[in-house]
């Protein structure tokens, strides 16, 4: 329909050429959300036409109802010829391809990577021209599309691309497809109605007129459909259907027309229903063995006569997805069973697997040897990685298996395979279905594992956690060492984020360090490190030590053994492993797992001193763990935030995120949340220079009477609690508070807590014992952590001070105010400032840097332009097109007062926090 056909419609075209007009100066994406029949599909059509009249090249793709084959309709988006002129990659070249060659030979990539490819093509591509990417149907997009397209959708605002999508609206929000712009379409208003009904069916009567008026209520579709249909010599069944809702009015009203069909042409139109993507030469073929006899193409003509179907040399096209789902509804179950064994038949020479799938839905019952082939069909798709197909294929093996254990069994490893592709409604249908039958032992253990995924992170029920601890010996004992692995994993995970008692976490480590972990060491050091990194130091370094002299392209051990070592305070080798994790998640396009390694990574970089780093991995991640779903390590981002925020002295509205962030943590019981906020909130206390309120917030983490203690928490608040004791006489207490930390630790303390304790021994200790402390420390550890560096000087320089020694004092004082200065801690700024100025010292900051003026992205960006990368290289770490890299150095280099990239590699190198 074009454009100037719609009626109605003003509001929402003037909405679609207003962005496609202004789609040279950077894309986005639009959404039309709205019922069946309202009219979405004309309005992209009207759109692919005004899109084409302005030079666009226009590409179309759209979800069809039951679609499981991976990234299908992203093979309808992208054209073969559009692909093999854009110079891609090689990694990302082979992720498209596998994606959308079908090629049953080749695995699954990861949709990210496969969507920073389709980026690249669409961004890239070598036509000069805008382009307008339409997506009809986006509701019922499979779910590799579906990631791909919602990728695109958030990287397009540099670039001269629109994404312009329909979708019905949905009340499950892992169904929803966001956009930059959202418009729903509503029903039409009375004229606009009255003049399609007029164009459409003149010829009516008034009664009717108005019985079709009052029934369509403004509903496109219907105003189109039904006066085909309407037979006023029946009112009474007129008014039976008066009341129903729109959708099923239309569906009334085909199931109508194809009941007046030809019964060839209702055969073969039932053939076409089952199968959207059979070819037609296909669809012929099952109609023929479905019917017993020759069948045309000729008996097509009354369907697409009828306005049911569109007709072209290879396929058969529903005008609508409801005259699919009225044809069907028409018929019986044994038409149907007998239509799919049809197309088994016809399919069986050209698409085993597809034939595979018609078989199983033709079969009525159970069908012990059909189940063995679905079953042995979904684990060879598992093994191509073709997971949505497989689980698909693996549910109907169940639902054909005779014997109970072995059906459950089967949901089980589908409800499994669910998991691990992060599709939790699927996962939460399969482990009901397979409740509702009796399980093994191993079945049970998998089905509470799989539970326990979902439901259990937020608790810390020692029952359940002792019941869960027997089913990882039992697994052990049985002979699926996997399988206890991954519950002992899950428990680690629950402990890292709640707070179980000590009793319970001596139990769980050494459970895990009683089992064989030969090949598994990334496993021992993830759960140890979830469990009680505390005690567990000296084995987690080694593991990691061990590890780090052993090739590995693993990217998720190497981030096992990053947290590892980061949660035991060793920052250099943390970042030697999240560096290898980092290069081979981007690589292979895995978002997922990279938010848990930035995020992770924070915990070392503030500390340190890299608060640039934690910037750009906070912004990142936080963006990351959004976008894929995960609100847990959201939450960690928005915690990690405010740390910072707290560290600069940006304490406006601090005090209400700590809080939201607090709720959110009890809501969903990730208690191990708690007593970090705490120490953020005495963080900021101080800060602020409220030394009472300060150290009566932080002592509550350090008690061990306290709820809200734990030794872990503690160590980030060592040094201000400390800082806070000076001013209010309360040293002995500090001191007191601080040693009962230790002797928890042992005698293998992590790192970073040794580091901060040899600033609270200097800090605390007695006029006669300082200085040595304060020389000890400066040359011990710290000298490698700047933050901690430059808070010992600071201190040093000001207790110097109080010696009447102000000119030893002020070099001190100099060096500490360049490293504050370089790190934004403007609260220690203005007191290192305040000494100089009493020393008789220069006090003034140090020259504006980068992160003073640079978001974190923007930081992040020039650092790697610095480092040489092109925009394409730097496009693909960051998962954006080379154009948006571009609009950023284009905003970068005015804010630097720098004109190339020469100038900008000089002055990050000047700037040793970045």
């Amino acid at each position: 329909m074009t454009a100037g056909a719609l009626f109605g419609r003003d509001r929402e075209l003037d909405t679609v050429d207003g962005l496609l007009a202004d789609v040279h100066h950077g894309g986005g994406s639009l959404l039309l959300r709205g019922d069946a029949g309202v009219g979405k599909s004309a309005l992209l059509q009207a759109a692919a036409e005004i899109a084409r009249r302005r030079g666009h090249l226009v590409l179309t793709a759209g979800g069809t109802e039951g679609d499981v084959v991976p990234f299908v309709s992203l093979r309808r988006m992208l054209p073969a010829p559009l692909i093999e002129s854009t110079d891609l990659p090689a990694a990302q070249r082979a992720a498209l391809m596998a994606a959308i060659s079908g090629d049953d030979l080749g695995g699954m990539p990861e949709p990210f990577l496969v969507g920073m490819a389709a980026l690249a093509v669409i961004t890239d591509a070598p036509e000069d021209r805008p382009i307008t990417l339409i997506i009809d149907d986006a509701h019922w997009l499979d779910t590799q599309s579906r990631a791909v397209v919602a990728f695109l959708g958030r990287r397009l605002a540099a670039d001269p691309v629109l994404l312009i999508m329909a979708t019905r609206p949905v009340h499950d929000p892992d169904d929803a497809v966001d956009a930059t712009t959202t418009i729903t379409v509503p029903p039409l208003p009375a004229d606009a109605a009255n003049a399609l009904l007029d164009t459409v069916a003149s010829h009516l009567d008034p009664f009717t007129r108005s019985r079709i008026l009052h029934a369509a209520r403004g509903n496109p579709l219907a105003l189109t459909q039904l006066p085909r249909t309407w037979d006023r010599a029946m009112p009474a069944a007129s008014q039976a259907t008066a009341g129903l809702p729109v959708g099923d009015h239309i569906r009334s009203s085909f199931a109508g027309s194809y009941r007046r069909l030809p019964t060839t042409s209702r055969d073969i139109l039932l053939v076409a229903a089952l199968d959207e993507h059979a070819s037609l030469p296909h669809i012929l073929a099952a109609t023929q063995v479905f019917t017993g006899r020759h069948v045309a193409a000729g008996a097509l003509g009354p369907g697409a006569a009828a306005g049911l179907i569109t007709v072209t040399t290879t396929e058969v096209a529903f005008r609508h997805p409801l005259v699919r789902a009225a044809v069907i509804e028409s018929e019986d179950a044994e038409r149907v069973q007998a239509a799919h064994r049809a197309l088994a038949t016809a399919l069986e020479p050209a698409n085993p697997r597809r034939a595979l799938g018609h078989r199983a839905l033709a079969a009525d019952g159970t069908d012990d040897t059909l189940a063995t082939d679905l079953a042995e069909a979904a684990e060879a798709g598992r093994q191509r990685a073709e997971t949505s197909t497989a689980i698909w294929l693996m549910e109907q093996a169940a639902r054909l298996t005779a014997q109970p254990g072995v059906r459950g069994h089967r949901l089980l490893i589908a409800a499994t395979w669910a998991y691990e592709h992060g599709d939790r409604r699927v996962v939460d249908r399969l482990l009901a279905a397979a409740s509702a039958v009796p399980l093994g032992t191993l079945d049970r253990i998998r089905a509470s594992w799989l539970s326990e995924i979902f439901t259990g992170s937020g608790t810390d029920d020692v029952g359940r956690i002792l019941d869960l601890h027997r089913d990882v010996e039992v697994a052990w004992q049985e002979g699926d060492h996997d399988l206890a692995w991954n519950v002992l994993m899950s428990l680690a995970s629950r402990c890292y984020w709640t707070s179980p008692d000590e009793q319970t976490r001596r139990l769980l480590a050494a459970t895990a360090q009683a089992l064989p972990v030969a090949g598994a060491e990334h496993r021992l050091v993830f759960v140890l490190s979830g469990i009680d990194q505390v005690s567990h130091t000296a084995r987690i370094l080694a593991e990691c030590r061990r590890a780090l002299h052993r090739d590995s392209t693993d990217a998720n051990a190497l981030r096992m053994y990053a947290m590892g070592a980061v949660v035991v305070g060793d920052a250099l080798l943390g970042r030697a492993f999240a560096d290898q994790a980092e290069r081979l998640l981007r690589a292979q396009g895995r978002l997922g797992l990279l938010p848990h390694l930035l995020l992770t990574g924070i915990q070392t970089d503030w500390l340190i001193g890299h608060w640039d780093r934690a910037r750009t991995a906070l912004a990142e991640g936080g963006r990351l763990a959004a976008e894929t779903g995960q609100p847990t390590w959201r939450n960690s981002a928005r915690l990690n935030e405010a740390r910072l925020a707290a560290l600069a002295g940006e304490h406006d509205g601090l005090d209400e995120t700590l809080n939201q962030i607090e709720v959110d943590a009890i809501r969903h019981g990730t208690t191990s949340f708690l007593p970090r906020i705490q120490v953020i909130r005495g963080t900021a206390l101080v800060a602020a220079g409220a030394y009472e309120d300060g150290f009566d917030a932080l002592q509550r983490v350090f008690d061990p009477h306290d709820p809200l203690h734990d030794a872990r928490s503690a160590f980030p608040g060592v040094m201000f609690l400390a800082d806070a004791a000076l001013p209010t006489g309360r040293g002995p207490l500090a001191r007191q508070l601080i040693d009962g930390i230790r002797k928890q630790l042992g005698t293998t303390p992590p790192i970073d807590f040794r580091v901060v304790d040899s600033y609270a021994r200097a800090v605390l200790a007695d006029d006669d014992q300082a200085e040595e402390r304060y020389q000890h420390a400066l040359n011990g550890e710290a000298a490698a952590w700047p933050w901690v560096l430059a808070q010992l000087r600071l201190a040093y320089g000001t207790w110097l001070r109080r010696q009447r020694r102000d000119s030893d004092a002020v070099p001190q004082l100099q060096m500490a105010l360049a490293g504050l200065s370089r790190m934004g801690a403007m609260p220690w700024v203005e007191r290192v400032q305040h000494q100089l100025r009493a020393a008789g010292g220069h006090a003034a900051p140090s020259d504006v840097t980068p992160r003073q003026v640079l978001t974190a992205q923007e930081l992040q960006i020039a650092s790697l332009a610095a480092a040489g990368l092109s925009n394409r290289e730097i496009g693909e770490q960051l998962f954006m097109s080379p154009r948006t890299v571009g609009s950023h150095l284009y905003r970068i280099f005015p804010k630097l007062r720098i004109t190339s990239r020469n100038q900008l590699a000089a002055l990050l190198d000047a700037d040793p926090t970045t």
